[in-house]
């Protein structure tokens, strides 16, 4: 399986490729010349991309006239149909617009957490549903809890599970992130009082 990684950050295309090479053959373009020659060389060898995770707020490309290229290239060739990610740095509503527009199958926010790019792949089912470590490490450490902390723990950790589930829609927007923090421990307290 191979994904291609469009972007010209070097700090990006470092800790993308850490985190998808485990999963599948990574080709990293940041240049039309250089995806022009990854497309070409795929659909020549029979070995086309899966993923597409692309930045689109890179100046050199033209994401939506490259979008419009890729669907006819699959239509013309009877490809399977690649999952397109949009990535940005930008977390508002135009930047999501513009991936929903532009037939991108899901936006992402800089910097990417491993646990969230993995969600996606599993969502898009490019990889089977394993537990990562993270997840692993807490399912152990919450066996091991007494059984008449259970519930609390149980609590404490659903309250965790519904903060990072919030963080993830939000992306990385520092403001956001505060807000959201807030509102949750608001209910956190809340339920202690009642």
């Amino acid at each position: 399986m191979k994904f291609i990684l469009i972007e010209e950050a070097a700090g990006s295309i470092s800790r993308l490729t850490d985190i998808l090479s485990p999963f599948a053959k990574i080709e990293v373009a940041s240049n039309s010349s250089q995806i022009f020659r990854l497309f070409s060389t795929a659909v020549q060898t029979g070995e086309y991309f899966r993923l597409i995770l692309i930045n689109i707020n890179m100046k050199e490309i033209d994401v939506p006239e490259f979008f419009l290229h890729i669907n006819r290239l699959e239509k013309s060739r009877n490809l399977k149909k690649t999952i397109k990610i949009a990535i940005s740095s930008e977390c508002n509503a135009r930047m999501v617009k513009l991936s929903r527009e532009i037939g991108c199958d899901a936006f992402l926010v800089k910097p990417i957490h491993k646990e969230t790019i993995i969600q996606k792949l599993k969502k898009f089912e490019l990889i089977k549903n394993q537990k990562t470590e993270d997840s692993q490490d807490s399912d152990n450490s919450e066996s091991l809890i007494p059984d008449e902390q259970s519930s609390d723990v149980k609590k404490n950790s659903d309250m965790k599970k519904k903060k990072r589930k919030l963080f993830r829609k939000c992306g990385t927007d520092r403001k956001m992130k505060l807000f959201m923090e807030a509102i949750v421990l608001e209910n956190k307290w809340r339920i202690r009082d009642e």
